[in-house]
């Protein structure tokens, strides 16, 4: 008699561990908003001034600084929740 395997349970926990892997945040970290200096989630990467310097601000400053700026230039987003 031969017993034919499960692989419909198989494959359930196989997924069910992709899932949980992609759903783990294994680090929660904080940042101030260089113009409010404000504690934020989640910061924007930017230029906007002359000098060209980077710096880190939040969405609400991020509405002041963009309009109407020549020098204005997004360098990505920030958040305080990592996967790894």
């Amino acid at each position: 008699m031969s017993v034919a395997p499960n692989f419909g349970r198989c494959s359930r926990l196989i997924e069910l561990k992709k899932v949980n892997r992609f759903m783990q945040v294994k680090r929660i970290r904080s940042k101030t908003c260089d113009r409010c200096k404000q504690e934020h989630d989640t910061l924007f990467r930017i230029r906007a001034t002359q000098n060209g310097d980077w710096m880190f601000v939040c969405k609400g400053c991020i509405k002041d600084v963009k309009p109407n700026n020549v020098h204005y230039q997004y360098g990505g987003t920030w958040k305080s929740k990592k996967r790894h």
